[in-house]
């Protein structure tokens, strides 16, 4: 059975992913409130209690969709 042909990938979809990381990244760093809770859950990963560790990810999670659905990185 052969394999379908892959899909072109579109040459702007890369520079479009950077774009949104780099606003995503800056909206945490200018916004106090998701910049605490960054910094927060960065520094609880490397705690050594496993329910610290999953807190924090869940927490880095959030904030990781809060700013890119605040820069318009979320389709619906």
């Amino acid at each position: 059975m052969t394999q379908p042909a892959p899909r072109p990938v579109d040459p702007m979809t890369h520079a479009r992913i950077r774009l949104l990381i780099k606003a995503r990244d800056m909206w945490i760093a200018g916004n106090p409130d998701l910049n605490e809770r960054w910094e927060r859950a960065q520094q609880q990963v490397h705690d050594p209690d496993d329910a610290v560790v999953y807190a924090a990810l869940h927490e880095i999670s959030n904030v990781l969709h809060e700013a890119v659905e605040a820069v318009g990185g979320v389709r619906r």
